[in-house]
């Protein structure tokens, strides 16, 4: 495994803005366990495709990792809230950064969250963004507001 490795990075280095050298990269880093290395493999190819859809992707990957792997939540969710920003219709960034919230329990930022896709109308199901601001007022004991 660490001969592929390091035939792929050194592949990466010759030319960095090769796609399967990356890809190849990134899952040798993941099947081997290497978090560390994965993520910072994510952040040097964000740094070549700057503000792009699949900018977009390693970003939403890159915040999963940190959250699930590398126990970095803030630092996911503040990479997630920088997305949102940019690109407001980043839907699976908004699902990423809603996902961390119902698991840390962050029930009022979740309902922020929840209120600015429906505000925004930037979801195909408003409805079942409705029901989550429902359940998050629910879960602070707020069903006034619910």
């Amino acid at each position: 495994m660490e001969e592929r490795i390091l035939a792929y990075r050194r592949r990466l280095e010759a030319f960095p803005a090769h796609r399967e050298a990356y890809e190849a990269l990134a899952a040798a880093y993941a099947e081997a366990g290497h978090w560390d290395e994965l993520a910072h493999l994510l952040e040097e190819r964000l740094s070549v495709l700057r503000d792009t859809d699949e900018a977009v992707d390693l970003e939403v990957q890159l915040a999963e990792l940190l959250a699930t792997r590398l126990a970095a939540p803030e630092r996911a969710k503040a990479l997630l809230k920088r997305v949102i920003r940019r690109q407001p219709g980043a839907m699976q960034a908004v699902e990423a950064l809603r996902q961390i919230l119902e698991a840390e329990e962050a029930w009022a930022e979740a309902a922020r969250l929840a209120r600015t896709v429906v505000e925004g109308g930037r979801a195909e199901d408003l409805g079942r963004w409705w029901r989550r601001i429902a359940e998050y007022e629910a879960r602070q004991g707020r069903t006034d507001e619910a």
